[in-house]
């Protein structure tokens, strides 16, 4: 961990905020997420939502970071896990089928606002790459 991190992008899921960060590593990707904010847009119950902390932290410990912020320290995610929660909280009716469209708005809004006025042309080159890398990284080629 090192130096204070600001979010991006405050955007919105559920009616409840959720960050989006820069990404950590050296390679572009796609924008990353607050993941305690994500999982209280779920509205899960307490021992559900620590189930899920837990399990991020056993399970992929070096596909997330932690980060300091002048809110306090945050654990980022990147966007794929984002995406994979999303879907398994919709599977299971803890969230509307519209979370998945609404997350994906938000996002946009926060590769806009961390990408700024690109040329169209370099914009798209960087979105590839970012969209590539993360990819690469959500199937297991690393983060």
């Amino acid at each position: 961990m090192s130096g204070l991190v600001s979010p991006i992008y405050i955007g919105t899921l559920n009616a409840k905020p959720l960050r989006f960060f820069k990404s950590p590593t050296d390679e572009p990707q796609l924008v990353w997420h607050a993941w305690d904010d994500l999982v209280a847009c779920a509205s899960l119950p307490r021992a559900l939502n620590e189930k899920f902390q837990r399990s991020l932290r056993r399970d992929y410990p070096e596909a997330i970071r932690t980060v300091a912020t002048a809110e306090g320290i945050v654990t980022i995610a990147p966007h794929w896990m984002a995406q994979d929660f999303i879907n398994s909280m919709i599977e299971t009716k803890r969230m509307p089928a519209s979370a998945d469209l609404a997350y994906t708005m938000q996002s946009v809004g926060a590769w806009n606002a961390l990408t700024g006025n690109l040329p169209d042309r370099r914009g798209m080159e960087l979105f590839f790459a970012a969209f590539q890398n993360t990819s690469k990284a959500g199937a297991g080629g690393g983060s």
